[in-house]
């Protein structure tokens, strides 16, 4: 009965302390991040944007600058963690490119990796691009 009782509680505790680092992950990405740079295949010239993380949802808005024009992208929806993967949701995307606007609802699951370092959000997306933010203060 003892072993029982102490096997349950053993993996309440492992339980109650995996869900504690889930949550911890989750609220360290919470807030405002600038982004500092763009790079890889998806990408056009130099970046600039901003993500924001609050209660389960996101908002990407950025522009590039490709040979003279400006490019422009906001993404927004709800957002999953699990250990280093982040899914965005996407309910709704926005485009400029190449001066020709395009707004709709484009539903899609974008599975990403992250890396959290001090105040550096690294992001990378499966087709090698990455999108690497600085906590906004």
């Amino acid at each position: 009965m003892a072993f029982r009782l102490t096997r349950h509680c053993v993996l309440l505790v492992m339980l109650l302390v995996s869900m504690a680092g889930a949550s911890a992950r989750a609220d360290s990405l919470s807030g405002a991040w600038t982004m500092t740079k763009y790079e890889g295949p998806a990408t056009h010239g130099s970046a600039s944007g901003l993500l924001l993380f609050t209660d389960g949802h996101f908002s990407l808005t950025y522009t590039m600058d490709e040979g003279g024009q400006r490019w422009g992208r906001a993404h927004a929806g709800t957002y999953d963690i699990s250990r280093n993967k982040l899914t965005y949701h996407v309910g709704w995307s926005m485009e400029y490119v190449s001066g020709k606007p395009s707004v709709g609802a484009k539903p899609a699951d974008r599975e990403t990796t992250f890396t959290l370092a001090g105040d550096t959000l690294t992001v990378t997306f499966s087709n090698g691009s990455v999108q690497t933010f600085k906590r906004a203060k």
